[in-house]
């Protein structure tokens, strides 16, 4: 998934933030927590308060990922 998510970046600059976590990370373990979300990979969209507006866990077709970030994306 790195190249199509380096693809929305990309597409969406200066509209979203994009963080990457490692979910064995300290920080990782804090967010999968805060997002309850269970298994990897999983995806999150939040608001700039941290405010949880989408999220997913397991695969995802590039187009629907696509999708959902336009959609929220401002």
């Amino acid at each position: 998934m790195a190249p199509i998510i380096d693809g929305i970046e990309k597409d969406f600059a200066g509209k979203l933030t994009l963080e990457r976590h490692n979910a064995a990370s300290d920080e990782g373990k804090k967010l999968m927590e805060q997002y309850e979300l269970k298994v990897t990979p999983s995806y999150v969209m939040a608001a700039p308060d941290g405010t949880k507006l989408w999220s997913l866990t397991g695969a995802i077709h590039k187009d629907m990922l696509r999708q959902q970030v336009q959609a929220r994306a401002k």
